[in-house]
């Protein structure tokens, strides 16, 4: 059986940060396809928007990093 989700961006936020965490794991399964991410182009703009906020401090460095 496969489960679908809707991904809040809080959840993909959370879990780049912190990928042992719920929200990391949730989205390590969505990465893996055991779980299918139900997307639509005004969630992905919200990704895109909340992952290069000046504030948030998300780069391809500090993710390697963790």
């Amino acid at each position: 059986m496969k489960y679908y989700v809707v991904l809040d961006t809080n959840v993909v936020v959370s879990a780049l940060f912190n990928l042992s965490s719920v929200p990391g794991i949730i989205l390590q399964e969505a990465l893996a396809g055991r779980v299918i991410p139900l997307l639509h182009e005004d969630i992905l703009d919200e990704y895109n928007d909340s992952c290069t906020a000046p504030n948030l401090s998300l780069t391809t460095g500090t993710l390697k990093s963790r």
